[in-house]
């Protein structure tokens, strides 16, 4: 990981950013939240710290991880072992992300829409083992899991926006992994 600079540096950066951020030459202008595009990083997400490497990396992997985990639903979950739990998890997050998507599979299901991401947050770091904490808004209003006989898969009331926690392990082989990822559904965003 890369060295991080004194805490009061970084504090003063903070509050100078805060001031910067509502400030506009037009006193008619709102501020609007960037919007960002699936499966690209958007431009708020490297917070606090916009030139560490670990944190693009981690939030790259996600990202990643949420856009394969988009192609495997719309192909029907055939290939969820080696394209998603092989490729980007870690331990016990493997065998939970295959409860979940092994009976979509069994079912003939297939997903249509997309999970979407945004408001990329690094909320923790650990160092033993190296962890970047995130927090993301993860957008499944357009989302579905459709049986073949084209009814839902889904519990109602588990669309929406809300808030995700991702645990994301920095391995000894020099990747990331998704080690462990909730989303909180009492917390919209």
């Amino acid at each position: 990981m890369t060295p991080r600079p004194p805490a009061a540096l970084v504090a003063v950066a903070a509050a100078l950013a805060v001031l910067a951020a509502g400030c506009t030459n037009d006193p008619g202008t709102t501020p609007t939240a960037p919007v960002s595009q699936p499966n690209t990083i958007p431009a708020d997400a490297f917070t606090p710290d916009p030139q560490d490497a670990d944190d693009r990396a981690a939030i790259q992997t996600y990202t990643d991880f949420i856009a394969a985990y988009n192609q495997v639903g719309q192909d029907g979950y055939a290939n969820y072992m080696q394209d998603l739990v092989w490729r980007f998890t870690y331990d016990e997050y493997g065998p939970k992300l295959s409860d979940e998507l092994a009976p979509r599979a069994a079912a003939g299901a297939h997903q249509t829409g997309e999970l979407i991401l945004s408001n990329f947050k690094v909320v923790e770091r650990k160092t033993t083992p190296p962890i970047i904490v995130l927090e993301v808004c993860k957008d499944t209003s357009n989302f579905d899991v459709v049986l073949p006989d084209g009814t839902s898969m889904l519990r109602p009331g588990t669309t929406g926006r809300y808030l995700s926690t991702v645990e994301m392990l920095h391995t000894r082989y020099d990747t990331w992994r998704v080690a462990m990822a909730t989303t909180d559904r009492g917390r919209p965003c």
